[in-house]
């Protein structure tokens, strides 16, 4: 098993560190072998604490961790047998060290029972897990398809997107209208689905195929497990949707905003840039940029 020195890690986080300067409080030539909770961790660990409350000092406290990653202020001078790296963010910290000293090596390739239609293009190191569809569809490089995923023609993928077990891709949208024998007529749709870069999708989620425009998701968004994506939502950069969440058709989600679990988005609805809607949450009519909303019907609660 490879160690990781407590200087490197040091040297790392200081040169990722774009706020504030990081700190160092104990013997650098330790090393580690692996993460674990601080108040499981041993000497052999790397962990962390959140914050410089009675809780966080408790938690450090009850440690045997080789090294524990905290905030900046954080009383390291009261523990003499500890080892602390202090850095603006201890969360962002700890997740930026996990990925780049102790993530598991990424897979690559297309397992045997996957089933990938000729005529897809797929990129450089992509992997594509057991019993995954991808019809035809595009694939950026560095992305990983997990066990499970149907990928359905007419999707475009980015580079550096993550897509987990389960999940379905342009799937043809609930789509009917009433005819003139008061019967339900379905409208099939034609349109398909755009994924930017660096997007992350979890398991067991549904992402709409456009009626006849495309259903669009920007770079950078991480969705939650399952979520359902309606036909022609456009979600843009950045956006975050939480589990269990419902996105009407043709909504729009802005940059940066957060739809926490459990909410549900009408159809046509536009959520602005930096809004927050709380966890449970029914949203019956616009957001503006930067407000939050909580309840059923979603009701202000402030306004930017």
């Amino acid at each position: 098993m490879k160690e990781i020195g407590a200087q490197e890690i040091f040297e790392y986080l200081c040169s990722v560190t774009k706020s504030g300067i990081p700190g160092f409080v104990g013997d650098q030539t330790l090393r580690f072998k692996s993460l674990a909770p601080v108040t499981e961790a041993t000497i052999e660990n790397v962990s962390w604490v959140n914050s410089s409350t009675d809780q966080g000092i408790n938690l450090a406290t009850s440690s045997n961790a080789g090294l524990i990653i905290a905030p900046i202020g954080f009383p390291c001078e009261k523990f003499e047998n500890l080892n602390f790296i202090t850095v603006p963010d201890p969360k962002l910290g700890i997740a930026l060290v996990t990925e780049k000293f102790f993530k598991t090596n990424k897979k690559t390739g297309v397992h045997k029972s996957a089933v990938v239609d000729a005529e897809a293009i797929i990129g450089k190191n992509v992997y594509i897990g057991a019993n995954a569809v991808v019809g035809k569809c595009r694939i950026g490089d560095d992305t990983e398809i997990h066990p499970g995923v149907i990928i359905y023609d007419n999707v475009v993928i980015g580079k550096k997107c993550l897509v987990r077990g389960g999940t379905v891709v342009g799937v043809e949208g609930f789509n009917y209208v009433k005819n003139e024998d008061n019967e339900w007529q379905i409208f099939h749709h034609v349109g398909g689905v755009e994924i930017g870069d660096n997007v992350h999708i979890g398991s067991n989620t549904s992402i709409y195929q456009g009626t006849l425009e495309n259903t669009i998701i920007k770079d950078g968004v991480k969705i939650d497990c399952n979520v359902v994506i309606g036909h022609n939502v456009k979600i843009e950069r950045n956006a975050f949707v939480i589990a269990n969440s419902v996105i009407g058709g043709s909504s729009k989600v802005g940059e940066f905003a957060w739809i926490a679990p459990g909410s549900t988005i009408k159809n046509k609805i536009n959520i602005g840039k930096d809004a927050m809607v709380g966890i449970g949450s029914t949203v019956i009519d616009h957001i503006d940029e930067g407000a939050q909303v909580m309840s059923r019907p979603a009701m202000p609660v402030r306004k930017k």
